[in-house]
């Protein structure tokens, strides 16, 4: 489907969006970005489009770039690699959209790498196009973006591996997986860290179809970072409830979540379980700590004295209910995207604190890598100029591997010391609860 269009002009209502991405998705690189829980203060527009320009792919320090028919291969960092693309459209009406995976970290602090990479997955994908649909949920309506022109579109099968489908499995069994709870909490004791994201991997066959599985996962939990990004046999799909980085007119804000109960099943035990988080001393500690710890890396890169933590709140989504905060600020004069991404990723409530030290016990404990689990998804839109850039990302949870059929996804929490190990087992299975029934599977909480 081509979405070229010449200036912005209405193309309907929220339903014919609805209706055109199952279009959208037969192009190459088709995408949605999807503000899919209507009340959510995020929820103000989603995003569709297919066939991009522009494509850019990083494992470690090496890289592809896409033009058309033709690639580059680079040996760069990147982040660099992402804010020279940036540079490079600037002027244009253009919009990036792709993910950055947890292992990126590990271009910004050294840290071992111990863990197997076992899917495979680039640890960078970002596709740049030049028309999409926009729809804004505020007055229902539709337009298209872009001017198009910019160059003749990818080929879908550019980032394609030559090898088979691999078929990687979970990375725990029960047993495992309490025995790493009890050993994060010994690294808490030695006063090696205050708390650490633990996760563990689930694996089963999936749709042939990767947009038959995001709209299950849609209807199930519906979220407001909802996504899915195509590449080829591979996808990313997504129900994030979580913002990672939103950055416009040099404002920055960022929005962890620590803290979570399951949804009732009656109005009452509903209620009373939102009342139980509320007052929760040990899940409101989690929260100061990675609110504390996200002050702490915007304000490697914000006005000094930007940085606030101006609010604190507790939100349903259908199958959880989760504490979040507001930490924002404004950037520091000079200051750019690629310098704000260096300073906070990966996002504090998916490592834990200190940042550095949790990151290289989650390597120890999780035998493997994460993927673009932990990492980000969302999209960069290049201003005229690289002060007005906007950035909107979310973190990457409650979200899918998919591999011709394969489908994979982790679900974690933060241990603390006062961690009770069933209890952290128990909470990967609520969280994972939409994710299992859009495959199908029926998890014993």
């Amino acid at each position: 489907m081509s979405l070229v269009d010449r200036g912005s002009r209405p193309v309907g209502t929220g339903a014919q969006f609805r209706r055109c991405w199952r279009q959208v998705c037969e192009g190459a690189f088709p995408f949605l970005l999807d503000s899919a829980l209507p009340g959510h203060p995020a929820a103000r527009r989603s995003l569709a489009g297919s066939d991009p320009f522009l494509v850019v792919e990083v494992s470690g320090e090496r890289g592809r770039v896409f033009r058309g028919e033709s690639v580059e291969h680079v040996v760069s960092d990147a982040f660099e690699l992402l804010g020279r693309l940036c540079d490079e459209v600037r002027g244009e009406e253009v919009l990036g959209v792709g993910y950055l995976g947890y292992d990126l970290g590990g271009q910004i602090e050294s840290l071992p790498r111990r863990a197997v990479d076992d899917q495979g997955f680039p640890e960078l994908v970002f596709a740049f196009y030049d028309h999409w649909i926009e729809w804004d949920i505020d007055d229902g309506r539709s337009i298209r973006r872009g001017r198009g022109g910019l160059g003749p579109p990818v080929d879908a099968r550019a980032l394609d591996p030559t090898t088979a489908p691999l078929r990687p499995g979970p990375n725990f069994t029960r047993d495992a997986y309490l025995r790493a709870v009890d050993q994060a909490r010994s690294a808490i004791a030695r006063g090696e860290i205050y708390q650490v994201n633990l996760s563990q991997r689930m694996a089963a066959i999936g749709p042939a179809d990767p947009f038959v599985l995001y709209a299950r996962l849609r209807d199930l939990s519906p979220a407001p970072y909802s996504a899915l990004i195509g590449f080829g046999r591979r996808a990313v799909i997504s129900s994030s409830p979580e913002e990672f980085l939103t950055l416009e007119a040099g404002h920055v804000r960022t929005t962890p979540i620590k803290g979570t109960r399951p949804r009732g099943a009656s109005p009452e035990e509903d209620r009373r379980l939102e009342r139980e988080l509320l007052a929760s001393v040990k899940d409101a500690a989690e929260l100061t700590m990675i609110v504390d710890l996200e002050r702490n890396d915007l304000g490697r890169v914000c006005r000094p004295g930007s940085v606030i933590y101006s609010e604190r709140r507790i939100e349903a989504h259908p199958t959880v209910w989760h504490l979040a905060a507001t930490v924002e600020g404004q950037l520091e004069d000079g200051r750019n995207m690629v310098d704000l991404l260096r300073a906070t990723f990966p996002g504090g409530s998916v490592t834990g604190a200190p940042k550095i030290r949790a990151m290289e016990i989650i390597d120890r404990l999780e035998p493997t890598r994460r993927g673009v689990f932990t990492g980000a998804i969302g999209m960069i839109q290049p201003g005229a100029r690289a002060a007005t850039d906007r950035l909107s990302l979310s973190v990457a949870i409650r979200t899918m591997h998919y591999d011709a059929g394969w489908v994979t996804f982790q679900v974690g929490g933060a241990v603390v010391w006062d961690s009770d190990p069933e209890g952290e087992y128990r909470e990967t299975l609520v969280k994972a609860r939409a994710l299992a029934g859009a495959l199908g599977l029926d998890l014993e909480i």
